[in-house]
């Protein structure tokens, strides 16, 4: 039988798919408090709060204006933020992509589900990603 946490980890999630965010905010809440949902990174920076930073970033890859991996470059470049564990998920993510993902600072790079009825699976791989 799997433990809830105790406490929580903050976490925050970039992704443009209102469905998917929906998913995650529903499969997600038994693992982490959620401090918020961002499309892209403008948004995300206005999500930032200074005494109440996320623990982890979750980001999409493929997105629009900035993609996952000009996000990761942003806060690894930024003092501020470049603490904050971030996890970069792709439906298509090829090794190089992955590769790349981790030179530039990634915690980790994982497969986003094809279908909505393995969100529950991936949300309880991501948290144990977070024990690690």
């Amino acid at each position: 039988m799997d433990t809830l946490p105790a406490t929580r980890k903050r976490i925050l999630i970039i992704e443009d798919d209102g469905d998917e965010c929906d998913l995650m905010a529903q499969h997600f809440s038994p693992y982490f408090d959620i401090t918020g949902f961002a499309d892209n990174y403008d948004k995300l920076i206005g999500l930032l709060q200074p005494n109440h930073l996320p623990q982890i970033i979750l980001t999409n890859l493929n997105l629009p204006r900035k993609n996952g991996l000009e996000i990761l470059q942003e806060l690894k470049g930024n003092k501020a933020y470049q603490q904050i564990p971030v996890i970069i998920m792709s439906v298509s993510f090829p090794d190089f992509l992955k590769i790349q993902a981790m030179q530039l600072g990634a915690s980790a790079c994982v497969d986003k589900p094809e279908l909505y009825n393995h969100y529950e699976t991936f949300c309880k791989n991501i948290y144990q990603l977070t024990l690690q």
